[in-house]
């Protein structure tokens, strides 16, 4: 029986890869003969797809020649298709920068349509993209918007191939259960479909999670079903991609004649194709490969040529140098070996930090409670739903003894008129005290802050200038005449002038920041930490900001400044830290800010109510924010969370 469904599957692949070739035969005399120019464009734009994995730089020019006609029919539609194309093409050849622009610009077209399905294809190009290029954060927040466009959608195939990124992507973090359990749904929903093309990725993809486990067999295993499929579909792409693997893991057996030949066969393919994304690693373990076999010249070769076409990838960037380095170690080039090693280290830390893994998981976090807060709202809508058909049904029952209940109802519903009035007036005065509140606050904020612009301006106009005068006549005396005990007490005199007016200056700008007044406030807030530290060398100071560009009125931009000011003034003088970490993250109308120190933290039920976390709290409040406060033993974190919606209807 096995043995039937085996040679049925093959006849279906011959039969589908013959049927591609007959359709791209037809679509090549079209090209030829074609008077019609939507035709021509056509039938140029389905060759660029069909030959993507069979010829990149014919698929190239066929794309190219379709959005020539499209742009000189001002087809909008279909130049955004092409767009698409250029996009997949691109992350294909590797060339990830152009690709994220083409696919940004078909997005932004079908965004403006309305087109759900076509929304979550681009959303799963764009994570394609990102997840190549190493921007595993980006990727996996892309793949999620594509795969809740498909759910929605209920289309088995689109979640098939998104869950099958996704499982990439929790490869790539090595978060390996969770790949193999999301490999075997995607390989299930495939061979249901009998979409040979995405069974053979998502073989080779569950492959490589085996690989990474070092569980060799089973990684083979997955490897050649999956390059059976693409031998079957004609797809060089994907044989490249399991030669090399397949190399990889006669590589990490050190089986090296093996592993040469498999890297071989699949260099040769990405040369023939130009597949220069995957062809940096390739030539990165084909160095290792002859290196390991004694061949130094050679493995020096290919390893300078991956180095060449591979600057995109900061992976490969990291494999090619690290093997440069082993080789010229052992070679006895010290200076070249430790030059790949310094460059080995900067890759290396480069690619993905504990904050960007946290930050994935929270993301992954946040998709899987949005799905059960939408059970959960779609069961009280049932539940609602019931309720109102049992209300219908008691409303019916009242009516039937309506008449003697009629003097009560009037009774009760007077009662309950006048008791509605009460609340609405407790809630109007309370609404006025609470609006009190706020413009008490917002007079108080705005009169500290012209006080501090007034007392700034004193100091710098009246004391600094006072101090200049008083110095340039000490400095007018000859000090020359003077014995030796007054020209030290001279010297001394201007020494601490100079002093005072450098102590005056800075008190000045604290209290009216020129930065503030310059600059936007991430750019003054970046230069405030910069200034802070340089003031505390025992202190570092890292600033962040992620997100959207932040545009807010100068009065809003003032408090936040003044907040992020004092959470730094208690870091230094209380803290007793060594690093500390500044953080504002902006995304959809919400500012998160974060303040964080490994300092020796502090009690929070006795000390969080001084002055400066009250004036923190105050503001806070007046900003219509929230103020998290979490202090021990291993440092301090304060999170304030504004959103910007709320204060600019405040």
């Amino acid at each position: 029986m096995r043995i039937s469904l085996l040679i049925l599957a093959l006849i279906l692949l011959q039969t589908f890869s013959f049927g591609q070739q007959k359709e791209i035969d037809s679509l090549l005399n079209l090209t030829k003969s074609a008077v019609d120019s939507k035709g021509l464009a056509y039938a140029h734009g389905r060759l660029a797809w069909l030959l993507m994995y069979k010829d990149l730089d014919v698929a190239f020019a066929h794309n190219d020649s379709a959005m020539r006609i499209y742009e000189n029919l001002s087809d909008p539609k279909n130049i955004a298709i092409s767009h698409y194309k250029y996009g997949v093409l691109r992350r294909i050849r590797g060339n990830f920068g152009e690709a994220l622009t083409s696919m940004e610009k078909y997005r932004d077209y079908v965004a403006a349509k309305q087109d759900t399905f076509g929304l979550a294809n681009s959303y799963f190009q764009l994570g394609a993209i990102h997840s190549n290029s190493g921007n595993f954060e980006n990727a996996l927040e892309s793949y999620y918007k594509a795969l809740k466009i498909y759910e929605n959608r209920q289309d088995s195939t689109g979640m098939g191939f998104t869950m099958n990124s996704i499982g990439i992507v929790y490869k790539n973090i090595k978060k390996y259960p969770d790949a193999i359990e999301i490999y075997e749904q995607v390989i299930d929903i495939h061979e249901k479909r009998r979409d040979s093309n995405r069974l053979a990725d998502a073989h080779h993809n569950l492959g490589s999670v085996y690989h990474e486990q070092k569980d060799y067999n089973k990684a083979l295993a997955h490897y050649f079903s999956s390059n059976k499929l693409n031998k079957g579909n004609g797809n060089q792409w994907g044989l490249a991609i399991n030669y090399a693997d397949i190399g990889s893991v006669f590589m990490e057996e050190k089986e090296y004649p093996k592993a040469i030949e498999y890297l071989n066969q699949a260099y040769a393919i990405q040369l023939k194709n130009n597949y220069s994304d995957n062809m940096g690693l390739t030539l990165a373990n084909l160095g290792e490969a002859y290196f390991r076999t004694g061949n130094y010249s050679r493995a020096e070769g290919y390893l300078i040529q991956g180095i060449a076409i591979a600057a995109d990838s900061k992976k490969v960037m990291r494999e090619l140098h690290h093997n440069l380095f082993e080789l010229y170690q052992q070679q006895g080039s010290y200076k070249k070996a430790l030059d790949n090693h310094k460059l080995y280290v900067a890759y290396n830390d480069s690619i993905i930090d504990e904050k960007s893994i946290e930050s994935i998981n929270a993301l992954q976090v946040r998709y899987e409670t949005t799905k059960k807060d939408e059970e959960l709202a779609r069961q009280q809508l049932q539940l609602k739903e019931t309720e109102n058909v049992l209300l219908k049904t008691e409303n019916q029952n009242k009516l039937a003894i309506a008449g003697g209940l009629l003097l009560l109802f009037i009774s009760i519903a007077s009662l309950f008129y006048y008791r509605q009035r009460q609340r609405l007036k407790s809630q109007e005065i309370t609404r006025l005290k609470a609006q009190q509140e706020v413009l008490k606050l917002e007079a108080l904020i705005q009169g500290e802050e012209k006080e501090r612009v007034r007392l700034a301006q004193d100091l710098h106009d009246g004391i600094n200038g006072d101090l200049a005068v008083i110095k340039y006549k000490i400095s007018s005396l000859d000090a020359e005449k003077f014995e030796k005990k007054q020209r030290s007490a001279y010297e001394e005199a201007i020494g601490m002038l100079d002093n005072a007016v450098e102590q005056i200056r800075r008190i000045s700008h604290n209290l009216a920041p020129p930065a503030l007044h310059n600059f936007e406030l991430v750019e003054a807030i970046r230069q405030y930490c910069v200034k802070v530290a340089s003031a505390n060398p025992t202190l570092k100071i890292n600033f962040q900001y992620f997100g959207e560009k932040l545009k807010l009125d100068k009065e809003t931009e003032t408090t936040v400044y003044r907040m992020v000011q004092e959470l730094l003034t208690n870091v230094v003088k209380h803290a007793q830290a060594t690093e500390a970490l500044v953080q504002m993250n902006h995304r959809d109308d919400v500012l998160h800010i974060t303040v964080e120190d490994n300092g020796k933290g502090f009690d929070i039920k006795s000390e969080a109510t001084g002055i400066g976390m009250q004036n923190i709290r105050s503001r806070t409040h007046y900003l219509k924010g929230e103020l998290d406060l979490d202090s021990g033993p291993n440092g301090t974190t304060i999170q304030i969370d504004l959103n910007l919606k709320n204060i600019q209807d405040k």
